[in-house]
């Protein structure tokens, strides 16, 4: 359809086409409520089962509620030059083929209506806006309603009749109105529809990648750490050989014990390196296999925490000299535990490893020295006894939004991101370790003065 932004070159003015105050003026037709109530189930059904064909309902129930000869649906959009217009986005009777065609914003019927907020009646609308001479048919009178979503205009809903015996009356913009405000609240539905199912979509997809993402990850865990395993045995072995030669040799001068003795220092060097490793490779391990969804397998048999206990304080303290590691044991003496020791049915190398972690840790992010606590001590709760173990620092703290995050793999707290190295894995894995030996794992933290980490496990 042609369109031009002018209106004629002639007296004719928007005024002269304006009768919207006919409205009042004309004797009003009966209402048809029977007719209007049912038109307006069937909208109300379609727009719970048939979404897609609503509008087309609405403008054909228009040209029949309205006795009109043609009514359509104009919805505002903006062109890419960020100009606005209308377009013929529905339309019944006879001009339904003119569907799809447009009007200027500023210079249209419904552009004048959405400008006066209220319903408008225009008599030959031709006479002043002047495409409306490539209409086939004579538009004698048109009756536009606007329609918003809140306070933003949508568009609006006219009739017209192409007779010149057919005038509209204030019921007819009555039934209009209804239709109008009928089909703002569909319009507005179908938009937050189409939202939500972007924004769904959007969700899916990242979703979707995110978990891509994570499965390569696991692989390249998997794989790296299975690859790595073999070697590490083979130089942890090695190592473990040449220093237990090393300790059997008897040096026959002074310079082969200087020589020997820095050799065993080596070699112990290398082992605890080697053993820090290998444990960290077994972190990968033991996190790749929770990641597809298996549980670790276990190797439980009766031991006692306490020789445990020592034996992991005394390598900690060995590879720290601005720390002091502190090892209290409560329930240590036979008269406190009635004869027995502390004994669970529990994986040793899984619960050296868990805590390793606490105490390498506690060492990492205390980066100023300071004492390291270690109590160890018996709990009966709920008719279970239990082995607590508190590993407490002097160190940097968790500040308290990381507190609740801190057990998430591959999650570090973010006053140690960039300062303090490490991967955010080991948590994760000693949790995990804990909760399958029927324990749990907790921590507290002060930021700037420490944190507490506390593991109870049941005892037999």
């Amino acid at each position: 359809m042609k369109t031009s932004p002018e209106p004629r070159q002639q007296q004719v003015t928007l005024d002269d086409v304006l009768i919207t105050d006919a409205l009042a003026l004309r004797p009003a037709r009966a209402p048809r409520l029977q007719a209007e109530n049912a038109a307006l189930h069937l909208l109300a059904r379609q727009m719970a089962t048939q979404p897609d064909v609503l509008l087309n309902t609405l403008v054909e129930l228009a040209v029949d509620l309205c006795q009109a000869d043609t009514a359509g649906l104009s919805l505002l959009e903006t062109a890419t030059d960020s100009e606005e217009f209308f377009r013929w986005a529905v339309m019944a009777g006879e001009l339904a083929s003119a569907v799809g065609g447009t009007t200027p914003r500023d210079f249209s019927p419904c552009g004048t209506t959405l400008d006066r907020h209220a319903a408008q009646l225009f008599a030959q609308p031709g006479r002043y806006f002047s495409y409306f001479d490539a209409v086939p048919v004579p538009i004698w009178e048109g009756l536009v309603i606007p329609f918003y979503a809140g306070e933003r205009p949508l568009g609006t809903l006219w009739v017209v009749s192409h007779r010149e015996d057919r005038q509209f009356d204030w019921e007819d913009a009555r039934l209009l109105t209804s239709l109008a405000n009928f089909c703002a609240a569909a319009l507005t539905l179908a938009t937050l529809a189409a939202d939500n199912a972007r924004l769904y979509k959007a969700e899916y997809e990242a979703r979707t990648l995110a978990q891509t993402a994570l499965a390569q990850q696991d692989a390249l865990l998997s794989s790296i750490s299975h690859d790595l395993k073999s070697p590490l045995t083979t130089l942890l072995g090695t190592t473990q050989l040449m220093l237990r030669r090393a300790t059997r040799t008897t040096p026959t001068t002074l310079a082969n014990t200087r020589q020997a003795a820095r050799l065993g220092a080596g070699l112990t060097t290398i082992e605890q390196a080697v053993i820090q490793l290998a444990g960290m490779v077994n972190e990968l391990v033991d996190l790749s296999q929770l990641q597809s969804g298996q549980k670790l397998e276990l190797h439980r048999a009766p031991m006692d925490l306490v020789p445990l206990l020592r034996c992991c304080a005394e390598s900690a303290q060995r590879a720290t000299s601005r720390h002091t590691i502190i090892v209290q044991i409560t329930a240590e003496t036979a008269a406190e535990t009635n004869g027995k020791t502390l004994v669970g049915r529990w994986d040793t190398s899984r619960l050296e490893r868990l805590i390793m972690n606490l105490l390498t840790n506690a060492i990492k992010f205390s980066p100023a020295g300071g004492t390291i606590s270690l109590a160890l001590s018996r709990e009966l709760s709920d008719s279970m006894h239990l082995a607590v173990l508190t590993i407490a620092d002097e160190g940097l703290g968790i500040p308290p939004a990381d507190l609740p995050r801190i057990f998430d793999r591959f999650y570090r707290g973010t006053n140690v991101i960039g300062r303090v190295a490490g991967t955010g894995i080991g948590l994760a894995g000693a949790r995990q370790i804990a909760e399958q030996h029927g324990g749990t794992l907790t921590a507290t933290s002060i930021l700037g003065e420490g944190s507490r980490f506390s593991l109870r496990l049941p005892l037999l």
